[in-house]
């Protein structure tokens, strides 16, 4: 369990800092003694002296000691702990060809850590080991869009982290860090705000609850027209992997698509399908007042016909 504490606030960049424990232990005390980071010893401008400072300065001391880390004294260590990343990792979008690498990887099983949800059915996640950073489209399923927001232009548009001259709370001169690669997707460059379809927070946070910054399985079906990745999700329940697309539509959060689960193999289209149709008969969330639409065709008795099947249900049932 992740639990935090605001220690100080920046009102002038609108932003907060403060303490986090993974469960009883502080992450920050965690890091430095890991030696991956150095301590700052006081707040914004030269304030109030950081909380529990002493013990970041003693731990930082050992893991100087100890050589751990960035404090450490063996040769080329430091040069061997970078990580050469894809483009796309560090917010570099534009060169990734989305069709190339999906003809490469289709029908692959691919390790992935989600970075961030969209909406229900749109997910960013760093692939492993490259880390390439890639948007998935669950197939099958499309859950209530989650709108749009105007940029916030005290976060995105402040050159270096300062705001009329100010560092975003660091004296320290030295420049602030980039905007994450999720940051950046997520700073919408749409200038009008729209609000987000019925239910779509609730499918958005049911995606976010079962795979947000986990490890998940992404099996990769193909692109559409827009060079969209469009792909299957599967997160660990226990022992078993469960299938995201057809959890969301089992539960009213989202509907079945056609065209990209005709990238799916049959049995799953089925399942999906009859999923929907199950959703829709107890008007679950999105099919809340749901009515079928109203037919002229008659029931035929005793009479031959030619037609075409538009989809099967079972193996009993077209």
């Amino acid at each position: 369990e992740v639990t935090f504490r605001v220690d100080y606030t920046a009102p002038n960049i609108g932003r907060e800092f403060g303490t986090v424990y993974l469960g009883d232990k502080n992450v920050a005390y965690l890091v430095v003694a890991a030696g991956w980071a150095r301590v700052k010893e006081q707040g914004p401008k030269g304030g109030e002296p950081l909380p529990n400072v002493s013990e970041l300065l003693r731990l930082e001391e050992v893991a100087k000691q100890q050589g751990l880390g960035r404090w450490s004294k063996e040769p080329g260590a430091a040069e061997d702990s970078i990580r050469d990343l894809p483009p796309s990792a560090i917010g570099e979008l534009s060169g990734f060809d989305a069709k190339g690498f999906a003809v490469a990887n289709k029908g692959k099983s691919l390790e992935a850590i989600v970075e961030q949800v969209r909406d229900g059915s749109t997910i960013r996640v760093y692939l492993l080991p490259s880390f390439q950073f890639v948007q998935i489209y669950v197939a099958g399923v499309q859950a209530p869009s989650m709108g749009r927001r105007p940029p916030n232009p005290t976060v995105v548009a402040e050159p270096e982290g300062t705001t009329n001259g100010t560092t975003n709370g660091d004296d320290s001169g030295e420049a602030p860090a980039p905007l994450t690669t999720a940051q950046r997707l997520a700073a919408s460059t749409a200038s009008t705000e729209v609000p987000p379809d019925r239910f779509g927070r609730e499918a958005k946070h049911f995606t976010e609850t079962r795979v947000l910054n986990r490890d998940v399985r992404i099996v990769v079906e193909g692109t559409d027209s827009f060079s969209n990745i469009i792909g299957s999700v599967y997160y660990p329940d226990g022992d078993t992997a469960k299938d995201l697309s057809l959890e969301l539509v089992e539960n009213g959060l989202a509907k079945y698509v056609e065209w990209s689960a005709n990238m799916l193999d049959v049995e799953v289209k089925i399942k999906l399908k009859n999923a929907e149709l199950q959703a829709k008969k107890e008007q679950l969330r999105i099919w809340t007042g749901f009515k079928p639409p109203v037919t002229n065709s008659k029931p035929i008795h005793d009479q031959k016909f030619t037609g075409k099947v538009g989809f099967m249900f079972s193996v009993a049932v077209y």
